[in-house]
């Protein structure tokens, strides 16, 4: 199934929660100090949006009375930016990009929308206004505002911290996960399109790029699947190891060698 062409949107229905206990007795999530920890060894060190992400990742599993971290792809979130928030959210919740149930919707915004795939129920959070002024209370003992966030932002309940809203998507969830192995050719760039993401443009079947505003423009043509160095007229030099085959393929010994890959 082609998707339209326009961005997936969240329609938001505003209806407010009051974050409280959600009453679900057989709901099992890891611990904060554990999530943190492992946070922290992602995002080689911790800062206040993890804790925020982690929180967030936490309280989802509370209101959708889901288990958390999943082991499977039952929950789906949709980050509203990313960096730091979006590593404690991934730690927190086991979804992950790689893993197609993670999305990015840039907003700008430390929030987030997870979506319990199986009943269609889906939950927005966001940090209340007031949450950095109120940290300073939970942490006396804080030398900075910044480690007043990393801490309060660890004891503060949760009626506190975060604000939630129940929401509907602007774009199923099934649509946004689609079918992993669904393949098509665009018409247009002769390019493979994966996921169910391509387009219908007056009965073309087409990417996304070719059918609107891509992100990139493309500079230097060169054949399929052997680009070669960048053009000299761009005025950039050219690296030793990107022009020595040899270098290159000693180099990715080394590393292959030398690492857990």
């Amino acid at each position: 199934m082609a998707i339209d062409g326009r961005r997936a949107r969240l329609r938001l229905r505003r209806h407010s929660i009051h974050v409280t206990s959600s009453g679900c007795p057989s709901t099992q999530m890891a611990p904060l100090q554990t999530l943190l920890n492992a946070s922290a060894a992602l995002h080689h060190h911790l800062c206040p949006k993890q804790v925020l992400g982690v929180r967030m990742g936490m309280l989802a599993g509370e209101l959708l009375c889901l288990d958390l971290p999943q082991t499977d792809k039952r929950l789906l979130a949709i980050v509203e930016t990313d960096g730091c928030a979006a590593d404690g959210i991934s730690v927190a919740t086991g979804c992950w990009v790689g893993r197609r149930t993670l999305r990015v919707e840039d907003y700008g915004k430390v929030a987030a929308t997870f979506v319990d795939t199986q009943t269609g129920q889906a939950v927005r959070l966001v940090p209340c206004l007031e949450a950095r002024r109120l940290a300073r209370d939970h942490a006396p003992e804080a030398q900075s505002d910044w480690e007043a966030m990393l801490l309060g932002y660890q004891r503060m309940p949760a009626s506190t911290l975060l604000s939630a809203q129940w929401v509907s998507l602007g774009t199923p969830a099934a649509a946004l996960m689609s079918i992993a192995d669904h393949k098509v050719i665009c018409e247009a760039c002769g390019e493979e399109v994966i996921n169910e993401r391509e387009v219908l443009r007056q009965g073309r079947t087409l990417c996304r790029p070719c059918a609107g505003t891509p992100y990139y423009a493309v500079t230097h043509s060169s054949r399929p699947c052997d680009l070669g160095p960048v053009p000299a007229e761009r005025g950039e030099a050219k690296s030793p190891a990107s022009t020595d085959k040899a270098a290159f393929n000693r180099e990715l010994g080394y590393l292959l060698k030398h690492s857990n890959i």
